[in-house]
């Protein structure tokens, strides 16, 4: 099925340079503030997103993840990075998500790939923006907690929302019954773009 390469395989397309290019096309034919440009996605889109956040922190602001937050293997080969290097980040994942397990594993839908545990994931971000490693964690409605990384370098965040029996869906969005509950306590879209609204890249 169609799917983003995040592995970066060289028998798929090479969709990050694709990425690379489609930007490049679009910053020089149409106005476009290079400084507040994000990546958004869910599931095999959320592990894409955060492959981009590590592949070209120069050109992106901030990303946010959805049912799928990893920590790409790519992002730690790089050891540490300058405070430009750094993407503010943003992600969902409900508990009992069916895909792509909250506590870690393997996929269970499409391709069976290694997933790590969410929260370690979170805090691999937020080693990688340079943030306070002990976290704030806030209750935002009886479902759903927040754990928050900050004072991060280049005024970067990273940001958890845990879906307590969250499925594998966007939250605030429609039921999609074989992929489990869908929360309406959030709007993870309005969430997303509150985020994402504060945040530039660092020149």
């Amino acid at each position: 099925p169609p799917h983003w390469n995040i592995l970066a395989l060289p028998n798929e397309p090479d969709d990050i340079a694709f990425v690379g290019a489609l930007l490049d096309d679009l910053e020089t034919r149409l106005c476009v503030d290079a400084s507040s440009i994000f990546a958004a996605g869910m599931s095999n889109g959320a592990g894409f997103s955060a492959r981009l956040a590590c592949a070209m922190p120069e050109r992106l602001a901030a990303i946010a993840v959805v049912g799928a937050f990893i920590y790409p293997r790519a992002c730690s080969a790089t050891g540490a990075v300058a405070p430009t290097g750094t993407v503010a980040v943003i992600g969902f994942h409900g508990t009992a998500d069916p895909c792509v397990p909250y506590e870690g594993g393997q996929s269970k839908c499409g391709a069976p790939l290694p997933v790590p545990v969410v929260e370690d994931a979170a805090k691999s971000w937020a080693r990688h923006n340079g943030c306070n490693t002990e976290p704030a964690r806030t209750t935002i409605t009886e479902h759903v907690r927040a754990t928050t990384y900050s004072e991060c370098d280049a005024e970067t965040a990273v940001v958890l929302y845990t879906i307590d029996g969250g499925g594998h869906t966007w939250p605030g969005s429609v039921d999609v019954a074989r992929l489990g509950p869908t929360t309406q306590e959030i709007d993870a879209t309005d969430l997303i773009w509150a985020f994402f609204a504060t945040r530039h890249v660092r020149y």
